[in-house]
């Protein structure tokens, strides 16, 4: 399911239409969290806000590209977090 819908993100995102890639970029915004393990999609999202010549395009790419990138730092701050308590301790930590 995930698969697919990158597909579809990708698609939106590479169409010739401006209004298509908003839409793309504002979907992506809306499930960046999901998507943020996708480091494809990231380049797609940078790629349009580079190419970007229309204004509403451009602040949805920066928006759609902020909350990528907001959720790879929360997920790595999350990894490391655990990653830095014990061994011993993590059973303690979860339960």
């Amino acid at each position: 399911m995930l698969a697919a819908g990158s597909r579809t993100l990708a698609g939106l995102l590479s169409d010739a239409r401006v209004m298509h890639r908003v839409a793309g970029l504002w979907l992506t915004e809306r499930v960046g969290g999901a998507l943020s393990s996708d480091s494809e999609l990231l380049d797609r999202v940078k790629h349009v806000g580079e190419r970007a010549i229309d204004p509403m395009e451009k602040s949805w790419a920066a928006r759609a590209k902020g909350r990528i990138e907001h959720e790879v730092r929360v997920q790595w701050a999350e990894r490391a977090q655990e990653l830095s308590v014990p061994t011993g301790e993590r059973a303690e930590v979860a339960a």
